[in-house]
């Protein structure tokens, strides 16, 4: 691809105050951070979007269906009974009968939704341009990431995210420690690039950390407040988060800062 081609040029889109939270609510939720332009490119040039698509859902309406009509009949049935004077032993049964059937659709109905409904996220990718491919895990990229103590990566583009402050709270789950030795190994890309969907899937982020000999891989979330983080790291038995230092108060080798939760 030519210079020409690579060459940035802004285009004026004017947005009211509305319009540019509900973009970035939409960024913030398909896994760029706060970067708009990433996110604009992908959606608008890249169509690089995550489509929910309901999988038992036929069974289910059908299933809802035949439930409402047999409940509409047995309304019809009540009616008439209740109209009566005296209710007689067999329509008392029937009405208990009728209500006993209404108890087991619905536990079949319960049992339906949750042995046949599931969400599948399909990636949908149309025309991707080739300048994309250079969004991969790779030598080139470890190298980037160790130029760093410690770095917030966006998992949709593996660019760095513009968090300037904030509490950040890794998932225990998700956090792996590689060896020197084996950093550039394509077991280390393979486990970057699973943790990289994972954080995609979940609107997350990547965290690196440096150390001398061995680097820290880990998936957290980014909030403003230090009793949201608290109470995320409560939630997923995380007992400390990481503190953004803002750039101003930032000594030269100094990042973050780790707190007791």
């Amino acid at each position: 691809m030519s210079d020409s081609k690579l060459r940035r040029e802004k285009i004026n889109v004017m947005l009211n105050e509305e319009e540019r939270r509900i973009i970035t609510e939409k960024a913030i939720k398909y896994g760029f951070g706060d970067c708009l332009a990433e996110y604009i490119r992908a959606a608008c040039i890249y169509e690089n979007i995550y489509v929910e698509e309901l999988n038992g859902k036929f069974e289910v309406c059908e299933k809802v269906s035949e439930f409402l009509t047999k409940i509409r009949e047995m309304i019809n049935e009540q009616k008439s009974i209740c109209m009566k004077i005296t209710l007689s032993t067999e329509d008392v049964d029937k009405i208990k009968l009728q209500n006993q059937q209404i108890m087991d659709m619905i536990e079949s109905l319960s049992h339906l939704v949750i042995s046949s409904l599931s969400v599948n996220s399909i990636h949908k990718i149309q025309n991707r341009l080739s300048m994309i491919d250079k969004y991969i895990v790779d030598e080139n990229f470890i190298k980037g990431i160790l130029k760093f103590s410690n770095c917030i990566i966006r998992p949709s583009d593996l660019r760095h995210s513009n968090y300037q402050s904030g509490f950040l709270v890794n998932l225990p789950i998700y956090t792996t420690n590689i060896f020197t030795d084996d950093i550039y190994n394509p077991s280390t890309y393979n486990l970057i690039n699973k943790y990289r969907d994972i954080a995609m899937q979940k609107k997350m982020l990547i965290t690196f950390a440096n150390y001398d000999k061995y680097i820290t891989v880990g998936i957290a979330s980014h909030f403003e407040y230090p009793e949201e983080a608290n109470k995320f790291a409560l939630e997923n038995n995380q007992d400390f988060i990481l503190a953004i230092i803002p750039p101003k108060s930032r000594t030269s080798k100094e990042e973050f800062n780790a707190h007791n939760s």
